[in-house]
C-alpha cells in the first residue's frame, strides 16, 4: 500500500523518538546523516537501534550516513540487527552504490538470522547524477521498495535558482516517476517542503507531487503529515470510481472473464489492483 507521509525524525533526539507513533505519519525515518552531528553519530546510533526494537505502530526507515562515511557499515548492521523495515540510501547516485549496500545488508541478514532480502531499500535521488541513473538505480535489486527525492541538494547540485512553482525540479520528478514505473516498483517518495509556517504551500506541493504520480512526500514535522496525508487521499470522486470498478471488474470475474468495460473504459487486473489500493488507502 502507498505510503503517503515519510516523517524523518533525529535519531539523537530521544524524546522525539518517544513520540514517533503518535506523530501522523505512515512511516518514520530515523536519521543518523543529515540531521545529527559528528560527536553524536554514535548515541544516534545506538537510540535508532533501541527505538527499533520496540513494539510499534508505523514502518520504521533508517537514513544510514553516506557510504563514503566511516559510520555507513555500523549503521547498516545496527538497523538490520534492530529490525528496521529499511534503509534509506542518501545520495545515491549510481546503480553500483545500490548493490553493495544490497550486499552488506544481506550479510547482516545473514548474521542476524533474518530473511535475506527481508529489509527493504529506499534510495534518496539527490544529485544530477543521481536523477540520470534513476532508471538503473529503480531496477538494480528487488530490495528497492521506491526511490525518494532530495530536491534541495539536487537544486543546489544543478545551479538552480528556486521558484515558488517548483519549475526547476519538473524534469527530476518526472524522471523519478516515470523510471519507477518502468521498473515496476513503488512510485517515488517526493522531497521535503522546509518551510514549516507556510501551510498553504506545503499543500499546494504535495497536491502537485501527487499528480505527477508521486506515492507520497517527506516531512520534518508532525504538523506537516495532516496536510500531506489529506493531499494524498482519494478524494470522494475517485473513491466512488475505485469502488464501482471493483465491482464491475469482480463481476466480470464471477462471469470468467478479466476485462470489462466501466463506463466506456476497458479495466483489467491492473486497473482492479490500483482501484483496491485506493480504497485501502481512503479506509485509513
Amino acid at each position: 500500500m502507498p505510503l503517503r507521509s515519510w516523517m524523518f525524525i533525529p535519531a539523537n533526539q530521544p524524546d522525539k523518538l518517544a513520540k514517533m507513533d503518535r506523530a501522523g505519519a505512515d512511516a518514520v525515518i530515523l536519521d543518523l546523516e543529515d540531521s545529527v552531528p559528528l560527536e553524536d553519530k554514535g548515541i544516534a546510533r545506538a537510540l535508532m537501534a533501541e527505538q527499533a526494537k520496540k513494539p510499534r505502530s508505523v514502518l520504521l526507515y533508517v537514513r544510514i550516513n553516506d557510504l563514503q562515511t566511516p559510520f555507513a557499515e555500523d549503521d547498516i548492521a545496527a538497523a538490520v540487527d534492530a529490525g528496521a523495515d529499511g534503509i534509506v540510501l542518501p545520495k545515491c547516485h549510481d546503480r553500483e552504490i545500490v548493490l553493495t549496500v544490497h550486499r552488506i545488508m544481506g550479510e547482516w541478514e545473514k548474521r542476524c538470522g533474518k530473511t535475506e532480502g527481508a529489509t527493504r531499500l529506499v534510495p534518496l535521488i539527490e544529485s544530477a547524477a543521481g536523477v540520470l541513473a534513476a532508471p538503473d538505480i529503480a531496477r538494480a535489486c528487488g530490495r528497492v521498495r521506491c526511490l525518494a527525492f532530495g530536491s534541495v541538494d539536487y537544486a543546489a547540485d544543478i545551479g538552480a535558482r528556486p521558484t515558488a512553482q517548483g519549475l526547476e525540479l519538473l524534469f527530476a520528478r518526472s524522471v523519478l516517476v516515470n523510471a519507477s514505473r518502468a521498473a515496476g516498483i513503488e512510485p517515488p517518495v517526493d522531497s521535503v517542503f522546509a518551510d514549516l509556517r507556510d501551510e498553504d504551500g506545503l499543500r499546494r506541493e504535495a497536491l502537485s507531487a501527487r499528480q505527477f504520480g508521486f506515492q507520497g512526500k517527506l516531512t520534518i514535522h508532525p504538523r506537516q503529515n495532516e496536510a500531506v496525508n489529506a493531499a494524498f487521499a482519494p478524494d470522494e470522486r475517485e473513491l466512488g470510481e475505485a469502488r464501482g470498478i471493483v465491482e464491475a471488474f469482480e463481476a466480470a470475474l464471477r462471469d470468467g472473464k478479466a476485462a470489462v468495460s466501466y463506463r466506456g473504459k476497458m479495466i483489467d487486473y491492473a486497473n482492479y489492483k490500483h482501484a483496491i489500493d485506493i480504497i485501502r488507502s481512503a479506509s485509513r
